[in-house]
C-alpha cells in the first residue's frame, strides 16, 4: 500500500507543472495534506517523528549564552529575527569551513584568512565565531547611544523648532511617508496648526503633547538624513529626543493614561524603530500596549453616550491598531514573543469614511490641560490609505501566527510532517491575502523614479515588500533545513522531500523578486524615497540573508545555468546595502558582514573564483569600531534658516 502511495504521488508530481494554474493549486494542495501512517512506515522514523522535529539545529525551547540568539549587547533574539538568522549562517559557515578545512586548497585557506583578516586554523574557530556573532547585529545597544549622547550636548529649544521653516518640513516628511500606513496622529494640517499655535503660546499645549511634537521632529530628522546629508547630521534626532521622554516616566505610576499617552508611547517606540534602538523600542511598545489596554482600545466600543461621536471612536480604533502593527513590527525584528493576544482582541478594523474624518475629535478650542492635546483622527489626500492600513493589519495577523506555528518553542514537541503542514496553510493564507489585494495596490516591478513623490507609489511598495518578507519568514524553516533530513536517521519521503524543495524556492524567489522591486538608480535618496526608509534595511538584509544561504548549500534549489545570476544578485543586495550605508551606520554593520558571509560561502563552495565574486570590494565599508569609538563627537546640524534644496522643494 506504501509503495502504491508513493507511486501515485510521484506521478503527480511529475504531472503537475503541465496542468493549468487552478489545477495545479488544487494539485499540491492535495499532496501537501498530512498522509495519515500506514503500516510499512514506522512512527520512529521521517518526517512524522518527533526525533525529526526542527531540532537541534532550529531548536526554538532553549539558548547558550554567546551563542546565536543571545549576544550580551543584544540579549535574546528568536528564530524570526533576520540578525538571529545571520548569527546562524555565520555558525554554519565556521563548522562549514572547519569540517572542509583540510580539503579546501591553499589558495582558498589564503583567501578565508583575507577576508576574515586574519589567519584561520582550527584553535582560533571559536573566537572567529565569537567575532562574526558580534558582528551579526546591526542595531544600536544602549552604549552606542550612551555615547552619540554625550556628544550631542543639550537638546534643541522646542519653542524655536516649532517655528522654523525646518520644523515644518520634519512635519510634512513624516506625514508624507511613514503616517498613511501607521495613523497615529491627526492630520498633517491639524499637527502643523497646533505647532503654530504652540510656537505663538507655549501654554496652550501640554508638556505630553510637547513630547509627541518633539518625536515627530525627532523621526522627521531622520528621513531629512537619509534624504539630504548636507540638511542635518545623522544624530541631529537626539537633539530633539534626549528629553523627558526618556529622562522621566511618561506618566505617574498610578495615573490611568490618556490618549495622549498611548500616542506618546507609541511614536515613542516608532521613533526608536527608525534609529535602529531596538531594545528600547522593544520596551516602549510594550508599555504602549499597557497604557491602551487600560483604556479598554482593544475593545469594541459601543458606548453610546452622545459626548463620544463617531470620530472618537474611530480615532481610538486607528490608534490602537497603529500600535499593534508596530509591536507585531518589533517582535518580529527581535523574534521575541508578542504581547499581543488576538483572542482577548475584538476592536474592529478602521473604516474609510471621509464623513467623519476631517477635524480634532477630542476638542474645539485648545486647552493646556486635560485631553487638549490629543490629536484628531488620521487623514489622507489619497483614497486608498486606509485601504493600505487594514491591508497592512490583515498580513499582521498572518505573520503573527506565522511566529507563533513556526518559530516558537512548541515546535520542539512537534514533528517536521506537522511543521511542514502548517507552513504550507500559511503559504496559501498568504497567497489568499495577495489575490484579495484591490488590484493595483501591489507593484509588479520597480516604481520608476519619476513617481517618487507619489504617497501611492509608497504604499504600494510598502505592501509589496512586506509581501515578500513574510513568504521568506514562512519559508525560511524549509529552507534552513534543506540538508538536515536527508541524512541518518531519518527517512524522509518523497513527498516530504519534495514540499521542502519547494518551500525553499519559494524563500528564494521572493528574496530574488523583492530585490527586483528596489530601483537600480546608484543615488541613495532614491532608494530611500521609493522604499518604506523606516524599516528597509530589515528587508534587503533578510533577502541577502536568504541568498547566501542558497549559495552556502551550494545552490541546490537554483539551475545550473541559474548559479552565476544568484551570485551576481547576492552581490546586487551588498550594492543596495552600500547606498543605504552612505547614510546609515546600522546599514554600514549589515553590509560589512553580510559581504563577509558571501565571500566566505563562495570560498567554501569553491565559488570564488566567480567573476562577480573577483570583483573590488574595496568601497564596501571596514567593520565599525566598538562603541565608544565608533561614533565621534560633533556639533549639531540644526539649521534655523535651512538653504533651499530639491529635496525640500
Amino acid at each position: 500500500m506504501s509503495a502504491k502511495v508513493n507511486l501515485y504521488e510521484r506521478l503527480l508530481w511529475d504531472v503537475v507543472d503541465s496542468q493549468e494554474p487552478k489545477m495545479q493549486r488544487e494539485i499540491r494542495d492535495a499532496l501537501s495534506e498530512k498522509r495519515p501512517l500506514v503500516k510499512d512506515e514506522s512512527s520512529d522514523d521521517g518526517e512524522y517523528s518527533v526525533s525529526a522535529d526542527a531540532g537541534p539545529n532550529w531548536s526554538h525551547d532553549r539558548i547558550e549564552k554567546e551563542k546565536p540568539g543571545y549576544i550580551s549587547s543584544t540579549g535574546f533574539l528568536g528564530k524570526a529575527s533576520v540578525v538571529r538568522w545571520m548569527e546562524e549562517l555565520a555558525s554554519k559557515l565556521i563548522r562549514d569551513f572547519e569540517s572542509k578545512a583540510q580539503h579546501l586548497s591553499p589558495n582558498q585557506h589564503r583567501t578565508v584568512s583575507s577576508i576574515m583578516q586574519q589567519n584561520i586554523n582550527p584553535s582560533s574557530l571559536a573566537d572567529l565565531e565569537a567575532f562574526m556573532l558580534r558582528g551579526c547585529t546591526y542595531f544600536f545597544n544602549n552604549s552606542d547611544i550612551s555615547t552619540i549622547s554625550g556628544a550631542c550636548g543639550s537638546t534643541m529649544n522646542e519653542y524655536t523648532i516649532a517655528s522654523c521653516p525646518i520644523g515644518e518640513t520634519f512635519v510634512r516628511s513624516y506625514f508624507s511617508t511613514i503616517h498613511p500606513v501607521v495613523p497615529i496622529l491627526s492630520s498633517e494640517q491639524d499637527f502643523l496648526l497646533s505647532c503654530h499655535e504652540f510656537s505663538k503660546d507655549p501654554e496652550s499645549r501640554n508638556p505630553v503633547w510637547v513630547e509627541i511634537m518633539k518625536l515627530v521632529f525627532g523621526i522627521g530628522s531622520v528621513h531629512a538624513h537619509v534624504q539630504n546629508p548636507y540638511l542635518c547630521n545623522q544624530h541631529d534626532h537626539l537633539a530633539y529626543t534626549l528629553g523627558p521622554f526618556f529622562t522621566v516616566t511618561v506618566t505617574p505610576t498610578l495615573d490611568l493614561p490618556t490618549m495622549e499617552h498611548v500616542q506618546l508611547a507609541t511614536l515613542g517606540a516608532l521613533y526608536c524603530i527608525v534609529s535602529n534602538q531596538i531594545n528600547r523600542a522593544w520596551n516602549i511598545i510594550g508599555l504602549a500596549h499597557r497604557y491602551a489596554s487600560t483604556r479598554a482600545l482593544h475593545l469594541i466600543n459601543v458606548t453610546s453616550n452622545p459626548e463620544i461621536s463617531d470620530r472618537q471612536k474611530e480615532f481610538e480604533v486607528r490608534v490602537w491598531h497603529s500600535l499593534s502593527s508596530l509591536e507585531r513590527l518589533v517582535s518580529l525584528l527581535t523574534g521575541r514573543p508578542s504581547s499581543l493576544q488576538d483572542r482577548f482582541i475584538s476592536a474592529r478594523f478602521p473604516r474609510d469614511e471621509p464623513h467623519i474624518m476631517p477635524g480634532n475629535p477630542y476638542m474645539s478650542t485648545p486647552s493646556p490641560h486635560g485631553t487638549a492635546g490629543v490629536m484628531g483622527v488620521a487623514h489622507s489626500s489619497h483614497p486608498s490609505s486606509i485601504a493600505t492600513f487594514v491591508a497592512s493589519l490583515n498580513l499582521d495577523l498572518i505573520i503573527a501566527d506565522t511566529m507563533e506555528a513556526l518559530y516558537s518553542s512548541s515546535t520542539s514537541n512537534t514533528t517536521w510532517a506537522n511543521l511542514q503542514e502548517m507552513l504550507h496553510k500559511l503559504d496559501r493564507r498568504l497567497n489568499r491575502w495577495k489575490d484579495d489585494v484591490p488590484t493595483g495596490d501591489l507593484l509588479l516591478a520597480a516604481p520608476d523614479i519619476n513617481t517618487a513623490e507619489s504617497p501611492f507609489v509608497k504604499q504600494q511598495m510598502y505592501l509589496t515588500i512586506r509581501f515578500y518578507g513574510a513568504c521568506m519568514l514562512i519559508n525560511h524553516p524549509c529552507h534552513w533545513e534543506t540538508q538536515k533530513l536527508s541524512f541518518p536517521p531519518y527517512r524522509q519521503s518523497a513527498t516530504s522531500k519534495k514540499l521542502d524543495e519547494e518551500a525553499a524556492l519559494r524563500c528564494i524567489s521572493a528574496a530574488r523578486e523583492l530585490l527586483r522591486l528596489l530601483p537600480a538608480d546608484h543615488n541613495p535618496a532614491i532608494l530611500y524615497e521609493l522604499t518604506p526608509w523606516w524599516c528597509i534595511l530589515h528587508y534587503i538584509v533578510q533577502a541577502a540573508v536568504v541568498l547566501i544561504t542558497e549559495i552556502s548549500f551550494d545552490a541546490p534549489h537554483v539551475p545550473n545555468n541559474e548559479v552565476d545570476q544568484l551570485i551576481k544578485e547576492a552581490f546586487q543586495t551588498l550594492e543596495r546595502l552600500r547606498l543605504l550605508s552612505a547614510r546609515s551606520i546600522p546599514a554600514g554593520q549589515a553590509l560589512c558582514t553580510l559581504t563577509r558571509l558571501l565571500r566566505l560561502a563562495l570560498s567554501i563552495t569553491g565559488k570564488d573564483n566567480h567573476l562577480i565574486a573577483e570583483q573590488d570590494t574595496s568601497t564596501f565599508p571596514m567593520p565599525m569600531a566598538p562603541a565608544p569609538t565608533m561614533l565621534q563627537a560633533h556639533s549639531t546640524g540644526f539649521i534655523h534658516n535651512p538653504p533651499p534644496s530639491q529635496w525640500q522643494n
